[in-house]
């Protein structure tokens, strides 16, 4: 039975010494957004930079290969779009063209070797503007550093206007275009407007008299309901299944005679925070789950609430407190009572909706007061 053996040979080490092609390459990449050049552009940049001997770095960069060649070095793009991307990079001045009469590519020699006439692509202006590319990649890293920063402080504060309050209708803004911004090849001015403007209205609306003593706090019924839940024993809450199930399907029944239109177009104050108008009541529920935490509703208190209320039920509720989000002090609370109301099925939950957009659907006089 033969055996290989396998001899390791002295691997020298490679050498420190960096290429001058590849640096001025990754110079030219860095500096692609500022110059306005995309990713195929660098490609047949490498391309061309292949051609180029690192030992011939400091001599005359020219590049006599043909469309085809080029082609193969770029990673086989099509000539059309080798022809672009050629004139883009001579249009930057990272490359000169020298077009022949035939325009061919090509170099004529004397006798002694010495070049007469040289017809291609000159790299010469990339290695004479190195440092420059260089200057301009450390500016373009520090802008899109700067814009990665503007750009989490404008999402830090939007989602901090979602939670200071819920305009009115003529205090309300559209911040769907401000949203897009994060989405959004911008400008540092742009996003420093952006968050000016987020901060204003977040300043007026925290120091409006609506707005005061508004702080959500933590209310003895949610824990004690919490408690109560925790401490339950087990016939107790096999026993009130059958009936809470009764009552959610009778509040289920209630909140049909309401049509989703009217919903919405009751809830103005709410719609402001959607992207988009809801068009199933699946989609309003969803839409609803999102705005509970805004104003102190917590994931266990919305699953009890859709227990007690059913999901149309529960959506209601959320979008009938946001709109009366400035007439009472515990949203929290406010709920916890609402569920009560449901498990004994006291509760209308039309009527209850209603009562609490009576601002945007009825005139003065009707308005309920202040509810704590």
């Amino acid at each position: 039975m033969h055996q290989i053996t396998f001899k390791t040979k002295h691997t020298p080490a490679p050498s420190t010494k960096q290429d001058p092609r590849w640096n001025a390459l990754n110079a030219a990449q860095a500096a692609m957004g500022a110059l306005g050049l995309r990713d195929r552009d660098i490609a047949v940049l490498r391309g061309l930079l292949t051609f180029i001997q690192p030992d011939r770095w400091l001599e005359k960069l020219m590049v006599h290969a043909s469309n085809k060649t080029l082609q193969t070095r770029c990673d086989g793009i099509d000539e059309r779009t080798l022809r672009r991307r050629l004139t883009r990079l001579c249009e930057v001045g990272l490359i000169v063209r020298h077009q022949s009469p035939n325009r061919k590519r090509y170099v004529i020699r004397d006798e002694f070797g010495n070049q007469v006439l040289s017809y291609g692509f000159d790299l010469s202006p990339l290695r004479e503007n190195l440092i420059h590319l260089q200057s301009i990649a450390d500016e373009q890293r520090t802008t899109d550093l700067r814009i990665k920063v503007l750009k989490a402080v404008l999402r830090d504060r939007l989602f901090k206007l979602l939670l200071s309050s819920f305009p009115s209708e003529t205090e309300a803004i559209d911040v769907a275009p401000l949203q897009k911004l994060l989405r959004q090849k911008v400008g540092i001015p742009t996003l420093e407007v952006a968050i000016l403007t987020v901060d204003n209205i977040i300043s007026n609306t925290l120091d409006s008299p609506v707005n005061q003593n508004q702080t959500p706090k933590t209310s003895d019924s949610v824990s004690q309901i919490d408690r109560d839940i925790q401490s339950s024993k087990k016939e107790y809450i096999e026993e009130s299944y059958n009936a809470t199930k009764l009552k959610v399907a009778s509040q289920e029944s209630s909140s049909d005679d309401i049509a989703l239109d009217d919903c919405i177009d009751a809830a103005k104050a709410a719609m402001d925070f959607s992207l988009h108008r809801p068009r199933t009541w699946e989609e309003l529920a969803h839409f609803a789950d999102q705005l509970a935490p805004a104003i102190g509703i917590q994931q266990k208190q919305m699953l009890r609430t859709k227990e007690a209320l059913g999901q149309r039920g529960a959506s209601l509720a959320i979008l009938g407190l946001v709109e009366a989000f400035g007439r009472i002090r515990e949203p929290s609370r406010y709920l916890n009572t609402l569920i009560d109301k449901a498990r004994t099925g006291g509760l209308d939950l039309v009527r209850m909706f209603r009562s609490l957009t009576v601002n945007a659907r009825f005139p003065a006089g009707n308005q309920s007061p202040l509810i704590a």
